[in-house]
């Protein structure tokens, strides 16, 4: 019987939740690479002072979207769902 000691993971899919100004985008960079953000609320610019002084890989390691729809939302959530 495998331990969870054995279990390699792909991928995490993960959804931070919180009041706002919890750094909740934040603490995701801390995450393993590469990172997909759902900008909904336009401050995905906060991130990049963090990012740099953690030496995070703007270009190659964090993607994002900005979303004022959530039907967009949701076909990209569906998407990450058959081929994430």
């Amino acid at each position: 019987m495998p331990s969870l000691a054995d279990v390699r993971f792909n991928s995490l899919y993960c959804m931070f939740t919180g009041e706002p100004g919890t750094i909740k985008s934040t603490q995701a960079l801390s995450f393993p690479k590469p990172i997909y953000y759902f900008d909904c609320d336009k401050k995905i610019d906060a991130l990049i002072a963090p990012a740099k002084y953690w030496g995070v890989d703007l270009t190659n390691d964090v993607k994002f979207d900005t979303y004022n729809d959530y039907g967009l939302m949701r076909s990209r959530l569906e998407k990450f769902q058959r081929e994430c």
